[in-house]
């Protein structure tokens, strides 16, 4: 605890709204000593890096040029009207997360979160980290279905899910996030993962704060592309959870990438371009999938039914039920080892358990014949 005989609180927020935003919105801040907004760098502007010297973020209006041309492509992908303080711009969806996560535990106190499973492991480590209790909701092979009465437990809570699903690549079911919101109550949130959203409009654009309070979602336009270079996301919240947010963007991110934000500025302010741009990614991604399909036919693997995002599951059944599952795993691993293959296992990508099988994960931002000759490796694989 600060002892406060000794420190002045911070306050740094109620004088700048009461003393100073209004000058600086309104472009009439004659001097600037303190703030970080500007810089004078002689060695910047000497060397030919001038225009890249100041500092961005999304608070308060820093984004007020490039902002809005961001905000019109997400509405657009929504089909929806959204304003500036609607949504709050990080530097990715890992970022946004733990944004997130921050408001709802430390402004909000809620302490309970439920995560769908398979998901994003990074989401649950911060969880984690912040001191949530914890739990994660297992879905199994074949249709990786959540236990609606595992969520009817203690109020308020966190309900977490993805979109498309994590690990998986398929579109939420409507009538599954429809029951999810039914059973939960008016204090309880629902945060949806749409980091790599391919479709346009998005799958769930009918589902955000506007039509209901307690959603809160986190979006990244590049993700889905391919394009993970430019590190830009989207926090959709809602103009009453801006101002805080925005603080917790300052606290735990800080500044964005200035060549990130040109760059999102850019491609996004023709957005016929960057939705064509979605739907060849998308046709992409289906027709790979399509393609291996048809080789693990008769075989001991199954694909996740893919249709959206690039992150997909090849599930292998082992065939020997006398051995035990930890030596069958290490067998597996050695195996894609021998044949130089690294892989990641479903556990990582928070697979629930499950003895008679395997998941590893597909990356199908892949050039089909590497994929396809990664499928005959676990083909090869017998235990």
């Amino acid at each position: 605890m600060i002892d406060r005989d000794k420190f002045f609180p911070d306050d740094f927020d109620r004088i700048y709204a009461k003393y100073f935003a209004n000058i600086r919105n309104s472009d009439e801040v004659m001097l600037d000593p303190s703030y970080w907004y500007k810089n004078y760098s002689k060695a910047a502007i000497e060397y030919g890096y001038g225009e890249i010297k100041n500092y961005r973020s999304d608070y308060n209006d820093n984004l007020r040029k490039e902002k809005p041309i961001i905000l019109e492509t997400i509405s657009k992908w929504d089909e929806a009207t959204y304003e500036y303080n609607d949504i709050t711009l990080c530097s990715s969806a890992t970022s946004g997360s733990l944004i997130v996560l921050s408001y709802l535990k430390n402004v909000l106190g809620l302490n309970s979160i439920l995560f769908e499973t398979p998901c994003y492991f990074a989401s649950v480590k911060q969880a984690q980290f912040l001191n949530f209790n914890v739990k994660m909701l297992p879905t199994y092979h074949p249709n990786y279905t959540i236990q609606l009465p595992d969520l009817k437990t203690s109020h308020p809570k966190i309900v977490w899910i993805t979109q498309p699903r994590f690990g998986l690549g398929s579109d939420y079911c409507i009538d599954d996030l429809n029951e999810i919101l039914s059973i939960c109550n008016k204090k309880d949130y629902i945060v949806v993962d749409e980091a790599t959203e391919q479709h346009s409009p998005s799958h769930l654009c009918r589902y955000n704060f506007k039509t209901d309070s307690r959603v809160i979602k986190i979006r990244s336009p590049f993700k889905g592309l391919g394009i993970n270079g430019p590190r830009l996301s989207a926090i959709i919240h809602g103009n009453s959870r801006r101002a805080l947010l925005q603080n917790i963007l300052e606290e735990i991110q800080g500044a964005m990438d200035v060549f990130s934000i040109d760059f999102s500025t850019k491609i996004l302010s023709d957005d016929d371009k960057y939705f064509a741009m979605l739907n060849s990614a998308n046709e992409q991604i289906v027709e790979t999938y399509k393609k291996l399909r048809k080789y693990t036919v008769g075989t001991n693997l199954s694909l996740s039914d893919i249709n959206n995002g690039y992150i997909g599951s090849v599930s292998l059944k082992y065939n020997n039920p006398n051995i035990g599952y930890s030596i069958k795993r290490e067998r597996l691993l050695k195996h894609c080892a021998i044949h130089r293959m690294p892989v990641i296992l479903g556990a990582t990508l928070r697979f629930a358990k499950d003895t008679e099988r395997e998941h590893i994960r597909l990356n199908y931002f892949n050039k089909v014949s590497e994929l396809k000759d990664a499928i005959n490796i676990l083909i090869l694989f017998a235990v």
